[in-house]
């Protein structure tokens, strides 16, 4: 996440402020309202001076981007394909949060059943099973249908796009994964999920 040059420390702060600590009616416009208001949040902190960006709690700076740091947060990377499991398990442990992987649905269904991830990054080809069925089991479990899942997939088109939004899938990311892409997709869901917990 970033601190856009020409804010002062006191508008980051202000600006933080209103989007964490703001009591949203979910029922009136719900996750779109959220996105909005973080996705306004992440941009605000793109690029901003030293000065800025040291007096923003748990921040810090990877691949010459300022972000902010997840360290209470625990991601579940889904994934079956060895190299881009252990990149995606790097970028979220840039981003502070401690991981878990599977990469396979059958063991990302033992470890669901273990724990509540605070992100889930998922990819949609999986041996067992399809990501798709995972993101609509999530959404029909209680304890898991508020987990911000980040689809990360070789698969482009706009069909997929739209099936994994309708299987209750957050953001979409196309591979090959880049950190800066990463790094705002799931900075902005962890921020939906900080104000929804609020």
């Amino acid at each position: 996440m970033a601190v856009r040059a020409g804010r002062g420390p006191e508008e980051v702060k202000d600006l933080a402020s209103s989007v964490f600590r703001t009591k949203f009616d979910l029922s009136t416009g719900p996750r779109r309202s959220i996105h909005f208001l973080a996705h306004s949040f992440l941009h605000c902190i793109e690029g901003s001076d030293p000065e800025t960006l040291g007096r923003f709690p748990n921040s810090g700076r990877s691949g010459g981007l300022a972000v902010i740091q997840f360290k209470s947060k625990i991601a579940l990377v889904i994934e079956d394909d060895s190299k881009i499991l252990k990149l995606v398990s790097r970028y979220c442990e840039q981003l502070g949060m401690a991981v878990r992987e599977a990469p396979s649905a059958k063991t990302a269904a033992a470890l669901l059943q273990q724990f509540t991830p605070d992100l889930v990054c998922l990819d949609l080809v999986l041996p067992e099973s399809s990501g798709y069925t995972i993101c609509e089991q999530m959404r029909a479990t209680p304890r898991l249908a508020n987990v911000p899942v980040l689809v990360i997939s070789a698969r482009s088109s706009l069909l997929d796009r739209a099936a994994a939004e309708e299987a209750g899938a957050d953001d979409y990311l196309v591979k090959p994964l880049r950190w800066a892409a990463f790094a705002s997709a799931a900075g902005r869901l962890l921020a939906c999920s900080e104000v929804q917990a609020t």
